[in-house]
C-alpha cells in the first residue's frame, strides 16, 4: 500500500475516534470530567499525529523529487524545486519512477 494513503487512512481513523468520543459524551456514556481528560489526551495525540503526517509527507516529497531530478542535483536545488511547486507526486507507487 502506498505510504501516503496509509497515513491518510490512519488520520481518518483518528478523526472517527474523536467523533466517537463526542458521541459517547453527548449520549451520557462518559462523564464530563472524564471527557475533559480524554479530550486533552486526544488533542495531544492528534497534534503529534498531524506533525508526524506532515514530516512523512515532506520526507516522501523530497525522496521522490530527488529520484526524479537529474544526477548531481544538490539538496539546495532540490529544496528550491519543491518550494517552486515543481515536486514529483508523493502518490507515485514504489514500482514506478517518479516524474517532475
Amino acid at each position: 500500500m502506498n505510504p501516503m494513503i496509509r497515513e491518510m487512512l490512519t488520520s481518518a481513523l483518528i478523526r472517527v475516534l474523536g467523533f466517537g468520543g463526542t458521541w459517547l459524551v453527548t449520549n451520557g456514556y462518559l462523564e464530563d470530567a472524564e471527557a475533559k481528560q480524554y479530550v486533552v489526551g486526544l488533542a495531544a495525540m492528534i497534534v503529534s499525529f498531524g506533525y508526524g503526517l506532515y514530516k512523512a509527507y515532506t520526507s516522501r516529497q523530497k525522496i521522490v523529487t530527488g529520484l526524479a531530478s537529474p544526477r548531481g542535483t544538490t539538496e539546495a536545488q532540490l529544496e528550491r524545486t519543491i518550494k517552486a511547486g515543481d515536486a514529483a507526486s508523493v502518490l507515485t507507487p514504489k514500482t514506478q519512477a517518479p516524474r517532475l
